[in-house]
């Protein structure tokens, strides 16, 4: 498409400023196009809203911290432009049909489950404890 040259700016734009607050008029002045035109190029390219695009990728980059860090739910839905824990959470669960705390429980515990049975594949005859392999 002869647009996918300012999806993609704009979408680069967004990625750097998800934790900022982004207006219509900061997406008008990275596009140049009118606010109405661009909305619909993006719908028809990118298969959702600006809006939907920013939200989801939001929700996102907070599960990866929630996987990764030890931060509190309430810091990443404020940096992440959420307006209270509840918004952040009802969006959350929308998204990934668990709320944050559950999510980052049930994750954590599956990635340990699956780095446990790698190593059980690599060396027969071991499990991962705190102790020596029996």
């Amino acid at each position: 498409m002869k647009n996918d040259w300012l999806i993609q700016k704009t979408i680069n734009w967004i990625e750097s400023h998800l934790h900022e607050q982004i207006s219509a008029n900061d997406i008008d002045v990275v596009t140049g196009f009118s606010r109405y035109h661009f909305h619909r190029v993006f719908q028809t390219s990118v298969g959702m809203s600006v809006t939907e695009y920013i939200r989801m990728r939001r929700l996102a980059n907070a599960a990866s911290v929630l996987l990764n860090t030890d931060e509190r739910i309430i810091d990443i839905a404020f940096y992440y432009q959420f307006e209270s824990q509840e918004t952040f959470t009802r969006a959350f669960k929308k998204l990934y049909y668990l709320p944050p705390g559950q999510y980052r429980k049930v994750m954590r515990t599956m990635r340990r489950n699956r780095e446990e049975s790698i190593v059980e594949e690599k060396i027969k005859g071991w499990f991962i404890s705190k102790m020596y392999p029996l």
